[in-house]
């Protein structure tokens, strides 16, 4: 033990200088956005990895979100989406989210077949003029339905370039309560599911992309050319939360953190699986990332001094130490991806690699302080 003591102070007194470096350079080196990727240089996350992971994996792919179902209107024309909306009515959803703003008045029934859908949630789009200044818009017939149910539509993007990992709960427009779109059908859908939602009080909730949305349709594929609704499709629509949107608009495209670009009315696909099954991601407290970047770091540094006691197998301990460093940050994003699929947690170790990463810096500067001062001793006891 005696022989190892003075490697454990060392190794310890490195830990502690890798510590201040990483509390010095932590505003400019925390954030992760410093090494993006520049299409997605404006928001980047470390746990972006372990959404692009878990994604791929084929075990969360075979889970689909059987409850809701996708129709896609690109290409429809406003007849279309009027027949569209009669015929998913006829199937008895269990809620109806159309993700269209009509801005213009048209003879074309569309007033009467939302009128008569009964359990359907319309959108609003807001503007935000300032931090403290929201205003909403939405189709022409607002007025003459107001006794609809209504949700904002908007994602929290600030610009294309921005990914899309958190959907805002509620908002507050001129003294008015607005939902988000998905709390909304969610709230026909499942008030209970809704009610947990709220009883949460978060402003903002991560989205959980982690899984996918099996039932996906074409506009055709649910409505004949003639429009009636076609004798097949009725039992898959069924009791179940159908959602209909554009999924082919660039203009609605979207960065999201598995790294792939969704659509609109997919990112409010898993927002709504996200509340209906609960699959709030929490995240992992920061001492945790502490107390794993120290004993990493006063391991890398405990084996890099004991290397320096081995003449003889110096080289090969050198690699040694070099693998343990790359299975420590393989160590760490398996853990993350584990955390997250497993118990919808985010573990981010931004600590732990800076730390780990400021090691050998923190080395040289203690071998230099340590040379230093042993030739001031020696020069003092001359």
């Amino acid at each position: 033990m005696k022989r190892f003591l003075p490697l454990i102070v060392s190794s310890l007194i490195v830990t502690l200088f890798s510590y201040l470096l990483t509390l010095l350079l932590l505003p400019d080196l925390a954030s992760v956005d410093t090494y993006a990727p520049a299409e997605k240089s404006t928001s980047w996350g470390l746990s972006d990895i372990y959404n692009s992971i878990a994604h791929s994996r084929k075990s969360v792919k075979g889970q689909a979100d059987a409850d809701i179902v996708i129709i896609n209107i690109d290409g429809c024309s406003r007849p279309q989406i009027v027949s569209l909306i009669d015929a998913v009515g006829e199937c008895a959803p269990k809620a109806v989210g159309l993700d269209v703003l009509f801005k213009y008045h048209s003879d074309d029934g569309l007033l009467q077949s939302i009128q008569f859908c009964d359990n359907i949630v319309l959108p609003y789009g807001l503007k935000f003029e300032s931090p403290d200044s929201i205003s909403k818009e939405g189709s022409f017939f607002y007025d003459a339905l107001n006794d609809k149910d209504y949700g904002f539509v908007n994602l929290g993007a600030d610009t294309g370039l921005d990914v899309v990992r958190q959907f805002r709960t509620f908002a507050d427009v001129q003294g008015e309560r607005i939902d988000n779109f998905s709390a909304a059908v969610v709230r026909l859908a499942e008030p209970e599911k809704y009610d947990q939602l709220l009883n949460r009080g978060n402003e903002f909730e991560t989205i959980y992309y982690s899984s996918y949305i099996g039932a996906k349709y074409d506009a055709a594929q649910v409505i004949d050319e003639e429009g009636w609704v076609r004798p097949e499709i009725v039992d898959k629509l069924s009791g179940k939360i159908v959602l209909i949107g554009d999924m082919k608009d660039p203009g609605d495209m979207h960065l999201t953190p598995v790294g792939e670009l969704f659509s609109g009315i997919e990112i409010h696909a898993k927002t709504v699986a996200t509340i209906l099954y609960g699959r709030y991601i929490g995240t992992s407290p920061s001492w945790i990332d502490w107390l794993t970047a120290f004993l990493a770091t006063m391991l890398l540094a405990f084996a890099k001094f004991l290397t320096e006691t081995s003449v003889r197998f110096k080289d090969t301990l050198g690699l040694l130490i070099r693998l343990i460093q790359v299975a420590l940050l393989f160590m760490f994003i398996h853990i993350g991806v584990e955390r997250l699929v497993n118990h919808n947690e985010y573990m981010d170790f931004p600590y732990s690699l800076l730390m780990t990463g400021f090691s050998a810096m923190a080395i040289d500067i203690y071998k230099g302080i340590t040379e230093i001062v042993s030739a001031i001793v020696k020069k003092i006891r001359k």
